[in-house]
This record gives structure tokens, C-alpha cells and sequence, in this order.
């Protein structure tokens, strides 16, 4: 598991979750981007954080680096939209960015589900939230939808905000 864990860049748990089964049946999910403001190596650069997000799934749940840890979907008949990268510290002195940036994931440019960021840091250790800031930390985009809404002709976008800076991610089937 961890070697296949490695082969496609994920964290190497050593359990198969619905991401590496995922890839293991060939289903690797693209982002394409709209727009943004960055450097070559971050997608998105506010004040305080740079981040990037590499990869999306569709799940029950995501789990991170410590198994036992992460985030199921409420309702039984939801599924989870996932995205995940890095987030880089580029301010010291922040010691949160929750208040900062919101998320959401758009449909069809017609509905809206909220979405929350949550940071992994420490090996897994620690998965909240509320977007503390650590020097370098995997940043995971989770919203949950009905999963009727999710055919291959819905139009899937990502955006997050910061003041009136928006990030914008096409989701690509």
C-alpha cells in the first residue's frame, strides 16, 4: 500500500482509502485554473498564506496522514467533494487565517455549498479547521454535496476568498 501510496504522491498510511483506490482504477481527477494571483510554485498568495491545491476525489471521507483522524459526511446520501495541496506561512506574526478566507464550491454557477478548509500539519497530528498557520502544512478543501448533483455534466468550481481576492478551480472529470 505504501509503495502504491508513493507511486501516485500521497501520504504513505499504508491503508487503502477511497483516494489510492481511486487512482488504483484509473479515475485521476484534473484542476484546471481560471484565475489567480501567484508565484510559479502557488496557486493562491494573500497577506499572510500561499497555497496550492493539487488533486480533487470524491469520498465518504478523508482521512489524513494518522488514521483515525479526518472528516465523514453527514448525510448518508452526500458525498464529499476533496481537494487538497500545500499551504505556506509567508507571515510570522499570523497565527490564524480562519477569519481571513472563505470557501465554497459552485455548481453550474447556480448552487452553492459551503465548504470548509482544514489544515493538516504535524504528521497528521493535527486537522482543524480553523486554519492555524504552521511553516508548511497540506491544506484540504472538503464540501458536501447530494450526490445526485454530481453527473458528468455539472460544471464543478472551487472558490476561495480573501478580501476581494478570488481563487478560482475548475474542477475537470
Amino acid at each position: 500500500m505504501k509503495s502504491a501510496q508513493a507511486y501516485y504522491g500521497l501520504p504513505q498510511t499504508g491503508y487503502a482509502d477511497a483516494l489510492l483506490i481511486e487512482y488504483l482504477n484509473g479515475k485521476e481527477y484534473q484542476m484546471a485554473r481560471e484565475s489567480y494571483a501567484s508565484k510559479p510554485q502557488y496557486d493562491f498568495v494573500t497577506a499572510q498564506a500561499q497555497f496550492a491545491l493539487n488533486r480533487w476525489w470524491l469520498a465518504d471521507e478523508v482521512q489524513t496522514t494518522v488514521p483515525g483522524n479526518g472528516v465523514k459526511a453527514v448525510n448518508k446520501d452526500n458525498v464529499l467533494v476533496v481537494a487538497d495541496g500545500d499551504i505556506l506561512s509567508i507571515n510570522s506574526s499570523a497565527t490564524s487565517l480562519s477569519w481571513e478566507i472563505s470557501a465554497k464550491l459552485v455548481i453550474n454557477e447556480s448552487y452553492t455549498f459551503p465548504a470548509v478548509l482544514y489544515v493538516e500539519a504535524q504528521n497528521g497530528e493535527v486537522f482543524q479547521p480553523t486554519l492555524d498557520i504552521y511553516q508548511q502544512s497540506r491544506l484540504v478543501f472538503v464540501s458536501e454535496v447530494p450526490d445526485y448533483m454530481l453527473n458528468s455534466n455539472n460544471v464543478l468550481k472551487i472558490r476561495i476568498s480573501s478580501g476581494d481576492e478570488e481563487f478560482v478551480m475548475k474542477l475537470v472529470r
